[in-house]
């Protein structure tokens, strides 16, 4: 009892001691509070990895689900200070309804509101092959199905993209991309240019596209800055975009399309830019 008690005083002394340093420091501030983000990851993808062994589903996209229901319960906003807001859900979205959903990406902090848009069915997300190496959230991402891509690997992306396409029409899957790929650092770039190979695996698929868009936050939240102050995230789903009938020499004009159609309500829900050195531009 003596330990049990010496140990709650150690963790809350601690935890005072940190949210004092935090208060006179930002950089202080950044670094714990991005700790606790890495940490959060991690215990999650321990949950989501025992699940899946306990229950004999390791690899199973229907185990995606988990990283959605623990998180419910790791609340990010008192953990970490970062509020969710979202405008539209993605309830309207059937069981068996597949469609590949696309979104905007600024950094690795849009993990959050991804697990908070959440329809019924089977979900994979096409993440980049480095992840998998990321130790318990790693393992989390294998047991759930996640399907990895090597860009650099021209083979590899090429059968990561008939892994989605087949995923979309077999399993009736959403799949989630990110057609910004590898971020920008410039604090000021809205939307970088939309790579085409997710509307190509929409369109080989005839799935629909569903475009959700994340407010600006790099004003909240910047690794270059050292910045991690509270978090505000606003999230709109926009209404689906057929692609019944559509072909290969369809794919740059609906890529430009859809993006135009996400970069205009980037805008409509963000704060403006403000930057003395930088003028607000779009990519």
């Amino acid at each position: 009892m003596n330990l049990f008690v010496f140990l709650v005083a150690f963790l809350a002394g601690l935890s005072c001691l940190l949210y004092a340093l935090c208060r006179l420091n930002s950089s202080v501030q950044f670094y714990t509070k991005y700790t606790m983000f890495l940490c959060w990851h991690l215990f999650l993808g321990v949950l989501v990895t025992g699940v899946s062994l306990l229950t004999f589903t390791f690899g199973d996209t229907a185990n995606m689900w988990w990283w959605n229901f623990f998180s419910c319960f790791l609340d990010a906003k008192l953990l970490l200070g970062v509020d969710i807001e979202m405008l539209n859900t993605m309830d309207k979205l059937g069981v068996n309804e597949p469609c590949v959903i696309i979104c905007n990406h600024q950094t690795s902090l849009d993990q959050l509101p991804f697990l908070r848009c959440w329809a019924p069915g089977r979900y994979s997300i096409l993440a980049k092959k480095s992840l998998k190496y990321t130790l318990s959230y790693g393992l989390g991402c294998i047991a759930s199905g996640v399907i990895f891509v090597d860009r650099k690997d021209a083979a590899q992306a090429r059968e990561a993209s008939k892994r989605c396409v087949k995923f979309l029409t077999e399993e009736k899957g959403k799949l989630w991309v990110y057609p910004e790929g590898t971020r920008s650092h410039q604090p000021e770039t809205d939307m970088l240019p939309f790579k085409k190979g997710a509307f190509h695996m929409a369109v080989q698929a005839q799935v629909p596209i569903v475009a959700v868009v994340f407010s600006r936050y790099r004003h909240m939240y910047s690794s270059a800055e050292k910045k991690f102050d509270k978090v505000k995230i606003k999230v709109d789903i926009l209404p689906s975009v057929s692609t019944k009938g559509l072909t290969a020499e369809d794919v740059p004009e609906l890529t430009e399309r859809v993006r135009d159609m996400m970069l205009k309500r980037f805008l409509e829900i963000s704060p403006p830019f403000s930057n003395n050195n930088h003028k607000v531009k779009s990519s």
